[in-house]
């Protein structure tokens, strides 16, 4: 794994303070997910993504204030401090690019996803509103869980039986493909248009990678079993792109015809599976 950055550190370190300090013995558990915890960390564009979950009973102003405090961390030392201000508006009015929710604790243990990101969230602008209604929150919710470690407080993983739930590939084809859509015109106008695009391609590999493997869903796993289809121009630019980050029109406006020959080749490869026959069978 490549060196993870100081401020990286610095500001990990601090939003754990931060939470303690704010919520008192109503912090629970704060969780790390997402690249950070996978292994997979890139310094061009991966967050330090924490689930900070607190009690039942945690007044919605104390969880306003630690949500403001996460934020000025993140602006000033933290994953967001490189974000041009659109991006940086548009994160923090919907759930796209968010390096940090709250949920209280028998949310989370419910495991009902519309719940967890509707109480996470308040999907105040229309994309984000569309996100809410388009993703597939079960199989986001389950990746988030499976690559999670607890980092401080209660290990309350261990309290949750997380399964794998077959996810509908229509759906999480859809969201991807608006998000890449969003991507080829935002990146006319913006440096981090591409980084929706990006945002894209990752979904899409992360929640149709092999699911019957052991441990979290990774994109190594996932580049893996793209690269045994032969050789490819866009997923080698991809991980470039993830390793040093810069604005490419190109890769933005060929991104939602990669994503259709992904769809493809997934469907192609999993009905022809035992597995992907039942899968099929499951959800037709």
């Amino acid at each position: 794994m490549p060196r993870i950055p100081p401020e990286f550190i610095s500001y990990f370190e601090q939003a754990i303070l931060a939470s303690s300090g704010i919520c008192g013995d109503k912090l629970r558990s704060i969780i790390l997910f997402g690249s950070f915890a996978r292994g997979e960390f890139s310094k061009s564009v991966s967050d330090v993504d924490l689930l900070f979950v607190v009690s039942d009973d945690t007044p919605e102003a104390t969880i306003e204030k630690l949500d403001s405090a996460v934020k000025r961390l993140e602006s000033s030392v933290g994953p967001a401090r490189s974000r041009s201000h659109f991006l940086w508006v548009f994160a923090s009015r919907t759930a796209l690019f968010k390096s940090h929710f709250i949920v209280r604790r028998g949310t989370l243990l419910s495991l009902d996803a519309g719940r967890l990101f509707e109480e996470a969230e308040s999907f105040k602008l229309p994309f984000g509103r569309l996100f809410f209604h388009l993703a597939p929150k079960e199989l986001v919710v389950s990746n988030i869980l499976k690559g999670a470690v607890v980092v401080w407080g209660e290990n309350i993983l261990g309290n949750i039986s997380n399964h794998d739930p077959l996810g509908s590939l229509g759906r999480v084809f859809i969201i991807s493909m608006v998000l890449s859509l969003f991507g080829a015109v935002s990146s006319l106008i913006f440096y981090d248009g591409t980084f929706f695009s990006l945002e894209a391609i990752k979904w899409f590999l992360l929640d149709t990678s092999p699911r019957s493997t052991p441990g979290p869903p990774g994109l190594s796993k996932a580049i893996t079993k793209i690269r045994g289809w032969g050789p490819s121009h866009m997923l080698r630019i991809f991980i470039g792109l993830r390793e040093r980050y810069r604005r490419s029109l190109m890769f933005s406006l060929t991104c939602p015809f990669y994503l259709c020959y992904l769809l493809a080749r997934t469907t192609s490869a999993g009905t022809s599976s035992p597995e992907g026959k039942i899968e099929a069978q499951k959800t037709s």
